[in-house]
């Protein structure tokens, strides 16, 4: 075999590779968290500033690429746990992973008094891909069941994404 044909099956080779892992959806590997305590008190204060302060800012960081960015949701009704929750929709949030997605309220799971709520996305969901919030706590004795399901469906999925 001389060179030139061993150079063509090596480009076809890395081009197969490219589509295989071209049709895997990385997207689903993506693991975000969302605080309203921010890292940036500064650009939560612009934000309140420029959408009014029934806007709850919050920071959402991608931890597999180490990102943060910001955005505004208001909850209905004010409180905890709120029954919906929806995010601002305007261009200069755009980055944020949940602008202009609605959320409603998910039962807590049967048995459990002290699981925390979760959020099931009911409008703009295929903007963002991000179908569920869980709420997470303060507390070590609370816990979120839905979570903990949902985070072993992903650790299959996606192995080694923390």
């Amino acid at each position: 075999m001389g060179l030139i044909p061993f150079w063509y099956i090596i480009i076809a080779i890395l081009w197969t590779g490219f589509f295989v892992l071209e049709g895997f959806d990385f997207g689903k590997c993506r693991h975000w968290t969302l605080t309203d305590d921010l890292s940036d008190f500064s650009k939560g204060q612009k934000l309140r500033a420029a959408y009014g302060n029934s806007w709850t800012v919050f920071e959402a960081s991608d931890l597999a690429a180490g990102a943060s960015v910001y955005g505004a949701c208001h909850t209905i009704p004010d409180g905890a746990p709120p029954k919906r929750i929806e995010c601002l929709d305007v261009p200069e949030l755009l980055t944020f992973p949940i602008s202009g997605v609605t959320y409603e309220g998910v039962k807590h799971h049967k048995g459990d008094p002290r699981s925390l709520a979760s959020y099931r996305c009911v409008q703009g969901c295929k903007k963002t891909g991000i179908q569920t919030l869980h709420d997470m706590g303060y507390e070590s004795e609370e816990n979120n069941v839905l979570y903990d399901r949902e985070l072993a469906r992903f650790e299959k999925v996606c192995p080694g994404v923390k």
